[in-house]
């Protein structure tokens, strides 16, 4: 005979610790996106870096850019690839 777990369902409060948990999560991360971003433009205001960032969390996507008119950039990875390779040296 096989041992199998049987499963319990969930009491009341153990959906509000899972509610309470995924909620504590969300906030956490959206302070941190708002940080995180808010770095960006700061990088890119004091030091005129060129600055590109993509985030992507639960299917929703953020993106900051410093340069939003210029098409050309971000570069793409080719771009990126074949510039570090010349700047090396190597082919």
């Amino acid at each position: 005979m096989s041992e199998r777990q049987q499963i319990t369902p969930l009491k009341p409060y153990d959906l509000e610790e899972i509610r309470k948990s995924r909620k504590r999560a969300a906030t956490k991360f959206s302070k941190r996106r708002k940080t995180f971003l808010r770095r960006a433009h700061d990088l890119s205001q004091d030091c005129q870096a060129k600055v590109y960032t993509f985030i992507e969390y639960n299917r929703r996507t953020w993106v900051f850019t410093s340069e939003p008119d210029q098409a050309s950039f971000p570069p793409t990875k080719d771009e990126i690839v074949s510039r570090d390779a010349s700047e090396t040296g190597h082919t």
